[in-house]
This record gives C-alpha cells, structure tokens and sequence, in this order.
C-alpha cells in the first residue's frame, strides 16, 4: 500500500510549488459521537444530517454513525505529516454483512483512492484499524469512509480519528466534551464519596452560609509568562562567560545546569560516602554494566578514599580492553575485573554490589526487563543503581514531533555556516530526523526506560533536562560555534534560551540522570 501510494505521489514533487492557502489547514479531525451532536453523512453529493445512536449493551453504551450502501463519512481537507495516523472502529450486525472503503484524494481533486478495504460479516462483527498516512506527508487531503456494498441492517462507525499519534490520546479525551463532562459530574455528586473509606474524621458542615460559590472564569496569561520567563533567561545568559577555548556543547550543558531549578546528583559525593560506610566493613563493590573505555569509572575511582572492588561489563572485546589499559595503574587498593558479555544474556554476581552503575547506554538494551531484576537482585540492601547521561528521549534518538517542529525551525534560522555537517561537510538545510535504531540498537527502547525504571526501582533522584538543544552542539554542528566570537555567542545563547523556553511550557527531556534504590522489605515495620 505504501509502495503504492509513494508512486503515485512522487509525480507531484515535479509539478511546481503548491498553491498557497490564506489559512493554516487543519492537522486533526474526529467524528465527535455523543447523543447531543448532529453529523453529516453523504450520499453522492448530497448530505444527511444524522444524529448519533446508542450501539448497545455490548459496546457499553457507545454512540455511533449508521451507513448504509453507497453512503460514507467525509472529513475536511487536513495537512498530513509522516506521524498521521487514521483510527476507525466500524460495527456490523449479526444479521448482514458489508464491505468498508477508505479512501482519500488530494487537495482540490475529485479523484479518489482507496487506502484500504475492510470485510465484516459473521463471525467477525467489528474492526479496528490504525492506518499510518506516512506515505501521503507533506500533502493536503481528504479522506471518506463508504458502505461500498451491503446487506441487513446498517454498519455503525463508532471512531474516525486522524491525527498525529502522539496526540490520539488528547483528541480522545477531548472528544464530545460537554457531554462527557455532564457524565462526570452526574457520576461523582452526590453519595459518590459517602462511603466510610472516604471518611476523614471531621464533620461536614452543609448549609452554614460561610462558603459562597462563585463561578470561575479562567483567563489565558500564558504568553506574558512566557515572555517573563524568555527575558530571565537572557538576562542570566548574558553573566555566564564562556570558559577560554570552551566548546559550544560543553558551555550549552553548563549553562542549563545553571539555569534549571533543579540539581543534578553528586555521583563523585556518594561514591565517597558509600566507601567511607564500606571501608569499615569490606571494600565498595561497584558493577558497570556496558562500561565501554571507562572514563567515568576511572573518575569515580578517584573520588574513593577506601578499597574498591570493581567488575566492568561490556559486549565489545576493544573497549573492555581499553577499560583495562587505563585503569592498569589503578591504586593498590582498587581490584579492577574485566568481563566480555552480552548484558543481555544475564549479569555476573549475586547480591553484593553496593553501586550498579551504567552511563549513557541503557538506550542501547533490548532485554530491560531481565537486566533491571537482575541489577535489583544483585544490589546489597542498601545499594544504589546509578543511569547517568541516559538517552530517553524516542526511539531510535529522534525528538519527539512537537519539540522536533520547534529544533527544525531554529535550526532553518541558522546561518549556514551553522548548519554545516561535522561528518558530511555539506550545509544542511533540514534537521534530520533519522531513526538510528534501524541496523542497530541505538535508542532501541528509549521511550520504555522511564516506566521501566520506576517499576523495577524505588527513585531516589532523578534529574532530567534537554528537549532538544544537545542536537544543535553536538558533534555534528557544535564545531561551527566559536565562542570567542560575540556573534557566535549570541546564537547559541539563543538556542539555549529557546531550549528552557520549550522545556518550562511541556518540551519532553531526553537526558536522564537517576539514582535508584533496590526494591526490597524494610527492616522494621512502620506503625
């Protein structure tokens, strides 16, 4: 299908620039199916307003839109990007079957194609299909749900949603809001929390007359916020001096660092305070797991003023090799074990790490639940696993759609010589957006870490930033800056001004910086 429809479109890239609209069209639409809407459905060009019916005990009640042969579903003219994805639930009877047409056509046109085809007839009643409209990005088009043929009673369509996928899950919510919000109340009013599990031991006092109810009228001040946040953040910019030759990636970090209400775990601090605990006893157990060359380690280690057993783990025989070289003039106190493996087969020890540590390459793991219960089953009581510089942004290291549209922007307002690739050599004049999972395991299952983590660990601090900004001074572009230069300066203190900007309004970060605790018993019982 997708084959299809590339061959079809590709014919148009050659047809010359496309016709400029006075408005921005449309990137979502629903069918909204409540009992107090009316919608249209259309039978050649004329249109039937319908209002929608109750399907039946077995959909829970659910609303839907009746067709018979030859009448369909038409949605505006919706711009549609490689995330678009079409949602339909269609209902047949018991008594009939149909045959259910998708199809779209371009912009101004009339000439329409089918995306796909569905068959309903017993026993197979219903279908659910998510179609992604990747192959038709870039375009404006509409698109129509036909009863092509049919027989009995009428086919019910109970969903049509066309959106990104990441905003399904809004559109849904959003979708007939009055009358969800009716419901909503009608549910949890009266004796809905008259129960004694909601009892709190004080009595409610009705009819006092010392609480006046008004209604609330909220009104929208989120660009003046916005404004007032953006000009703090240039005015702290412009105190933080770069370092002398420091590199725009490095100055970048440092700066939201700085700039964050937040702070970041001391992973050099509680390395020396489990060693001081542990030198007591026996030495400090640190396991790394995908420890590649070590540099961090060998950092810890020097934080360490006791014994340290330390086991490094990695798949790659010439990094672990290279692990071992630079830690070969370790302090005599210090036992460095080197082991070649694959993590996720299983992890070496039993339960006597006292810090299971991983830096940025957790992103790179297929089996993360067997390697997080193991890392929680080879972890002393009181030991602490460590994910520093973790990839958790979307699979495969892309940004999400939203923070990539702000990036791209930026990024075409660049002067070219900013936009020069560090590999390539050539200006960009788009950011990418490559899935670099694809052949590999880079950022396999990025989008899964958060959740996975707080399943299988207690979160003892977590410290997350980045949206987007280490894209833009990262190896592929950060050359391009010289800092000693006002003029460079000042852009890169605008992409982080506009990095916090996305971040404090809802921009997702994708660096992670964690200090998680063992799931265990306590050792007493709390009354």
């Amino acid at each position: 299908m997708l084959q299809q429809l590339t061959r079809y479109l590709e014919p148009l890239a050659h047809r010359g620039p496309a016709t400029v609209v006075p408005f921005e069209c449309p990137t979502e639409y629903q069918l909204e199916l409540s009992p107090d809407v009316v919608v249209s459905k259309w039978l050649g060009a004329q249109d039937f307003p319908v209002a929608p019916c109750a399907i039946g005990d077995a959909w829970q009640g659910q609303y839907g839109v009746g067709l018979q042969a030859g009448e369909y579903i038409l949605t505006p003219q919706l711009k549609v990007s490689s995330e678009t994805v079409l949602a339909l639930l269609v209902v047949g009877t018991a008594f009939g079957s149909a045959r259910v047409n998708v199809d779209w056509a371009l912009a101004g046109g009339d000439q329409w194609h089918t995306l796909t085809t569905v068959g309903l007839a017993a026993p197979l009643l219903h279908q659910r299909l998510d179609i992604s409209l990747a192959a038709l990005a870039g375009h404006e088009a509409r698109f129509r749900v036909v009863c092509a043929d049919g027989t009995g009673e009428l086919l019910n369509v109970l969903m049509l949603r066309i959106s990104p996928s990441h905003r399904m899950g809004r559109m849904n919510a959003l979708a007939s809001y009055d009358f969800r919000l009716k419901t909503e109340v009608g549910i949890f009013s009266g004796s809905s929390y008259s129960h004694q599990i909601y009892a709190t031991g004080k009595t409610a006092v009705t009819g006092s007359g010392k609480v006046e109810l008004s209604r609330f009228m909220p009104v929208a001040r989120e660009n003046r916020w916005v404004d007032d946040l953006r000009g703090r953040v240039d005015r702290r910019l412009k105190t933080l001096k770069p370092m002398p030759s420091e590199a725009a990636f490095s100055y970048s970090m440092r700066a939201l660092g700085a700039l964050l209400p937040m702070e970041a775990p001391d992973f050099f601090g509680r390395a020396l305070a489990k060693s001081k605990t542990r030198n007591r006893l026996r030495p400090l157990r640190i396991l790394s797991i995908l420890a590649g060359a070590a540099r961090v380690e060998e950092q810890l280690l020097s934080h360490c003023t006791s014994a340290v057993e330390l086991t490094l783990l990695d798949a790659s025989p010439e990094l672990i090799q290279r692990a071992a070289d630079r830690l070969a003039s370790a302090k005599r106190d210090v036992k460095v074990k080197c082991l070649v493996g694959d993590i996720n087969m299983g992890l070496p020890g039993k339960g006597e790490f006292d810090i299971i540590m991983c830096v940025s390459a957790l992103h790179h793991v297929a089996n993360l639940e067997r390697v997080f219960s193991q890392v929680n089953e080879r972890l002393a009581d009181d030991g602490e696993f460590w994910s520093i510089g973790e990839q958790i942004g979307r699979n495969g290291n892309r940004l999400w759609p939203d923070t990539y549209k702000v990036a791209s922007e930026l990024f075409a307002g660049l002067p070219q010589r900013f936009r020069r690739n560090g590999h390539t050599g050539s200006i960009d004049t788009v950011l990418s957006d490559r899935d670099f999972s694809i052949g590999c395991f880079e950022g396999i299952r990025s989008e899964e870490l958060e959740p996975l983590l707080e399943a299988h660990f207690i979160p003892e601090m977590v410290y997350k930033r980045n949206a987007f900004l280490w894209r833009l001074v990262e190896l592929t572009y950060g050359d391009n800056f010289d800092l000693s230069k006002a003029e460079d300066l000042q852009w890169i203190r605008r992409l982080i001004a506009a990095e916090i900007t996305h971040w404090a309004t809802g921009g997702r970060s994708t660096e992670l910086h964690g200090v998680y605790r063992k799931k265990t018993v306590g050792n007493f019982w709390r009354r």
